[in-house]
Parts: C-alpha cells; sequence; structure tokens
C-alpha cells in the first residue's frame, strides 16, 4: 500500500500513485488490467484528491464508458477501495455487471496497469519540468488520450503457471527469510 504523504515527487509534488483508481479498468476476461481487452483503449481521469468520493466518480464513469459490458477493476489495498460507499455502490443491481478485485499485498506487478502507470511516468512525467501540480495532470492526460489514439493492448509474456511458480518461490524465499 502507498503512503501519498510519503511518496511525493520532489520535483512535482505529486504523490506517487495519485489518481491510480483512473486508469484500472478492463473489460471482461483476461487478465485485469488498465485498459479494455479487446482493443487497449483506457479509461483515465485525474483527481486532486484521492477519496472514496474521487473513486465513485471514477466508477461512475467507467460505468458510462462501457455500458452494458461485464467490467472487472483491479485495486490496490488502499482504504479508499474499501469504503462503506463502495461496498454500496458495488452492491446496487445496476452495479454487479462490474466485479471490483483487490490484488494482494505487495503483488502490485500483478496489476496490469502499473505497466501502464510506468508507462505515463516514463514518457510523460520522469524528465518533464512542471511548475505546478496542474502540469503534470494535464501531461497525463493528453498521454492518455495519444494512447488512445493509437492503443495497444498490454500482454502477459508468460503463461499461468509461470506467473504463479514464480509467486511461490518468492513465498518460499520470503518464509525462509522471516522465519527464526
Amino acid at each position: 500500500m502507498r503512503d501519498p504523504g510519503r511518496d511525493r515527487d520532489p520535483a512535482t509534488g505529486i504523490a506517487a500513485g495519485e489518481g491510480d483508481h483512473a486508469l484500472v479498468l478492463e473489460a471482461a476476461g483476461g487478465p485485469a488490467g488498465p485498459q479494455q481487452e479487446a482493443t487497449g483503449q483506457v479509461t483515465g481521469a485525474c483527481y486532486p484528491r484521492r477519496r472514496h468520493q474521487e473513486f465513485l466518480k471514477f466508477l461512475n464513469k467507467t460505468a458510462a464508458a462501457c455500458p452494458g459490458v461485464a467490467l472487472h477493476v483491479v485495486l490496490d489495498h488502499y482504504a479508499t477501495h474499501k469504503h462503506q460507499d463502495i461496498r454500496t455502490w458495488s452492491a446496487r443491481p445496476e452495479n454487479q455487471r462490474i466485479t471490483l478485485h483487490v490484488t494482494p499485498a505487495g503483488c502490485s506487478w500483478l496489476n496490469l496497469a502499473e505497466c501502464f502507470f510506468s508507462a505515463i511516468t516514463r514518457q510523460a512525467i520522469r524528465r518533464g519540468s512542471f511548475t505546478s501540480a496542474r502540469q503534470p495532470t494535464a501531461a497525463t492526460g493528453a498521454f492518455t488520450g495519444s494512447w488512445n489514439d493509437h492503443p495497444r493492448p498490454f500482454a502477459w509474456t508468460k503463461d499461468t503457471d509461470e506467473i504463479l511458480a514464480s509467486i511461490q518461490r518468492a513465498k518460499t524465499k520470503t518464509k525462509a527469510l522471516t522465519d527464526h
């Protein structure tokens, strides 16, 4: 779990992960990630705060952008995603087609949205010189718009068995280091 107060970029003042829930959409099927699986299109939004109210705005925007489609939204362990208002929203009959998935702690790499955040960081934010918080937000929006002009779906380069074996190896190594 990220601590937005602790992980602020000194150059921009933007917290690492701010607006993360703006890019966690995937259409039904396949591994969860930031894109509609078939097209690679990204539904994005940046909000100045990371509260449950903004996350609800994003969920409503996502639902409206993909009417009648089963959606899978992949989330980290941030408390915003677990708020009672989010649970109430998810329980409504009109939102039953939207499934929220929480990645295990320490496994954000399983979320393909992290690949998209990495691309934004490398290609739109890292070398930027920003004088206000609005500028990296605008750069993120421009990057997302450009991405959607020529979308490319992310794909796993390893099959499920290889990924699960890697997780098991990591668990075994971690357990060996922590058992006393």
